[in-house]
């Protein structure tokens, strides 16, 4: 398939929104652009982003990957007036799919704190969802897991030490050093055989200061499993919580920065709040293709 993993600078909503639009505009007819988690966050400029990336998608004949904070019934089992942090997949036809959304929101996004930080108020998703992808002569099962999701698919109980597609789609939006905690955790997963490919990216920042620290790293990475499959162990699993995740009070973490201040610690470590430290979703597979032609 013809896969482009691309990244963005944060910034405003409308600049993020802006640039992803150019980077389509210099797209080829028929590649799949994925894009890191949240083109856009609050509601109403989730409701604009969408109607633009549709629009552009039918233009250059292009299918287009991120989230967006939505509420729309194309979510499978979604609940009516809730919103999620939705898997947002837009056709070269210009067809809206929502085959998944966040299930593991952090604690900022399910609460608005003060109304110094932005509203977003999505609620968890309760499934992690296998599709199916069709381009071409290529069929390919696949899971969308959007960043801090990785903790489901090491934590998400017996069901998911089954679990197998093609290839794992992981949009994420994660604070500087995470990144490093999700490379690990999804290059274990491909190599235990979980996903044949992996697709990883995240946002960049461009500070103004030499010295400055940028709070997010940028990720475009598309890997490929060519060596034998080394099962995952429970004895690996919980390794790799020890290693990469980091629990938090959901009070203590009231906007993206102060998550991202937790980030950088032992080595890399993406974030959980302890509200959500026992979800479990189902584990769902759908068979219906999802036609990628332009």
């Amino acid at each position: 398939m013809n896969w482009r993993v691309k990244t963005y600078q944060i910034g405003s909503e409308a600049a993020v929104r802006e640039e992803i639009l150019h980077t389509c505009d210099r797209a080829q007819v028929g590649e799949i652009l994925i894009f890191p988690e949240y083109a856009a966050y609050t509601a109403d400029e989730s409701e604009r982003t969408l109607d633009a990336l549709i629009k552009k998608a039918q233009e250059k004949r292009v299918t287009i990957v991120t989230t967006l904070n939505l509420a729309t019934s194309l979510l499978p089992r979604s609940k009516p007036n809730h919103r999620y942090n939705a898997l947002t997949l837009i056709t070269p036809q210009g067809e809206l799919h929502v085959p998944a959304a966040k299930t593991t929101p952090q604690s900022f996004e399910m609460v608005q704190y003060s109304t110094r930080f932005p509203k977003i108020n999505v609620t968890p998703y309760d499934s992690i969802r296998r599709v199916t992808l069709i381009q071409g002569d290529e069929t390919k099962t696949c899971v969308f897991s959007v960043c801090s999701d990785l903790y489901v698919l090491l934590f998400g109980g017996s069901d998911y030490n089954d679990l197998q597609a093609d290839i794992g789609i992981f949009p994420g939006n994660f604070g500087r050093g995470a990144e490093r905690a999700a490379r690990r955790v999804i290059e274990r997963l491909r190599t235990a055989g979980v996903f044949t490919e992996t697709i990883f990216c995240n946002p960049m920042q461009l500070t103004k200061k030499p010295d400055q620290l940028p709070i997010v790293l940028p990720a475009t990475d598309y890997n490929s499993q060519t060596t034998p499959a080394v099962p995952l162990t429970d004895a690996e699993r919980i390794k790799l919580f020890r290693e990469n995740v980091l629990l938090y009070v959901d009070e203590t973490v009231e906007h993206f920065v102060s998550m991202a201040d937790l980030t950088p610690m032992h080595n890399g470590r993406f974030t959980i709040p302890m509200s959500l430290i026992d979800v479990s979703p189902t584990l769902e597979y759908d068979d219906t293709p999802i036609n990628l032609n332009p």
